[in-house]
């Protein structure tokens, strides 16, 4: 018996034995292909085939009976239902795509504009979700964009149905938004702006849980960052322990190893270094390096800090060694300027001075080439504990000099500038440290991250 639509349709409908309707298509295999058939042969005569496809009990008519209606899900009406019903949807995300095309160029102001004049449009589900997925993608990139996509999901909710709006999946959908929002904002380094954004996250929460204990994760582990950019390191601590926890009850394995990863940078922070490799050597084991490129990356270049910061520069040397083809192979300029520093890093340990120096003044220059200013600034205090200690004091004196001035015109905050400021005068009267360069690379770590910018020592899977 050949197989037919309409032979498809009756077992749908119940009309047809769906169990019938596949022995039909096996017997039918068997006939046209002879490896299928000899397959067959082989495991009857060895037993158990027939297990699968019992022989028929012959019915007096031959005719075949269908099975009673009760036992089905599907009638002719249910299936003309959800054809039409498939039909809507993709016409709803055919819009839904252009809708979006026309929103991601505009301004902000336009974006709005383009809200206060549509009439039917712009009111989707499907649009929710892609401004959503659009906000995420850009968020590294264009951090004050991807918080006004976010922002852009509560509007197209607004303008739906009551009965659409009062949904589980919409507030789902709304309240992730938010807290999206909030870390584009933190990336963009509004940090207040992003603590009033998880501050409206928990309102909306109060009013009772989500119904996706993996969202309430993912928000809980977008206001870890948030935290850990405040210094805030024991409410970090404690919002990890509760993501850990919702990802354990709905076993999300992968969710689980970024949680670590996050938890390993707040340790290390805490002043618990030996515990914060511990916790990363066991999460990277988890992680694959083309899948995870960019966490696996940023767990390569905490590990070699680390270990530099604890003198250990065999292992930061062989750790790096081993992964530097996966920064070589990319085309993103910036790894090239981190893995310049590490090498500067590693150098330093080893007291080769001119070496570091050399490799501290090539990620400078690539960051300043790249508007990575902050990181510029930071690659600059390595080169100036590098000329502190190997002696090299008139060649101190003359970077301390110009950083003020060459790091104001490029616009750095007033906290930066107040930290290069103290280099500067500490260099002149002969009293700069190794404690004070590490107390004032804390500081201009801190105004990295009130600036929304991320420095090459940053640890943030989030």
């Amino acid at each position: 018996m050949h197989l037919s639509v309409e032979g498809c349709l009756c077992a749908c409908r119940g009309e047809l034995s769906s169990s019938l309707l596949l022995r039909s298509a096996h017997e039918h295999l068997l006939e046209l292909c002879p490896a299928c058939r000899r397959e067959w042969e082989a495991a009857g005569r060895a037993g158990g085939a027939d297990d699968l496809f019992p022989s028929p009990v012959p019915r007096r008519s031959g005719a075949l009976r269908p099975l009673p209606r009760e036992r089905w899900r599907w009638r002719p009406s249910d299936l003309t239902a959800r054809v039409e019903l498939l039909g809507r949807l993709r016409e709803e995300r055919r819009r839904a795509r252009a809708d979006l095309a026309r929103l991601l160029p505009l301004t902000a102001e336009d974006r709005q504009r383009a809200f206060r004049n549509a009439r039917t449009r712009l009111a989707s589900p499907a649009l929710a979700e892609m401004l959503l997925t659009a906000s995420r993608e850009r968020v590294r990139a264009d951090p004050e964009d991807s918080a006004d996509l976010a922002g852009l999901v509560h509007a197209v909710i607004a303008r739906m149905p009551r009965s659409r709006q009062e949904a589980p999946w919409a507030r789902n959908l709304d309240v992730r938004a938010i807290a999206h929002r909030a870390n584009a904002l933190r990336i963009a380094g509004d940090l207040v702006a992003a603590d009033q954004g998880f501050a409206a996250v928990r309102e909306k929460l109060a009013s009772g849980p989500l119904d996706d204990l993996a969202i309430e994760a993912e928000i809980a582990s977008l206001e870890v960052s948030l935290r850990f950019d405040q210094r805030n390191l024991l409410s970090a601590e404690t919002l990890l322990d509760r993501v850990q926890e919702l990802l354990e009850r709905v076993g999300d394995a992968s969710g689980r190893v970024r949680a670590q990863v996050h938890r390993a940078s707040v340790v290390y922070e805490s002043g618990r270094p030996l515990e914060a490799l511990r916790l990363l050597e066991e999460a990277v084991v988890h992680l694959d390096p083309v899948r995870d490129r960019y966490l696996f990356v940023s767990t390569v270049t905490a590990r070699v800090i680390w270990y530099c910061n604890l003198g250990n520069w065999e292992k930061a040397q062989t750790l790096l060694g081993t992964h530097r083809r996966l920064y070589d192979a990319t085309d993103d300029r910036h790894a090239e300027a981190v893995l310049a520093n590490l090498d500067g890093r590693i150098a330093l340990c080893r007291e080769r001075y001119d070496e570091a120096a050399e490799a501290f003044i090539a990620s400078r220059d690539l960051c300043l080439v790249l508007g990575r200013t902050y990181d510029a600034a930071l690659s600059a205090l390595d080169l100036a504990c590098t000329y502190l200690e190997g002696g090299r004091t008139d060649e101190l004196r003359r970077l301390a000099a110009g950083l003020v001035p060459s790091f104001r015109a490029r616009g750095v905050a007033r906290e930066a500038l107040a930290a290069l400021r103290l280099l500067a005068r500490a260099v002149a009267a002969d009293e700069l440290t190794r404690d004070l360069l590490d107390r004032l690379r804390r500081r201009l770590e801190d105004a990295s991250r009130g600036a929304g910018a991320a420095a090459v020592s940053a640890l943030d899977p989030a």
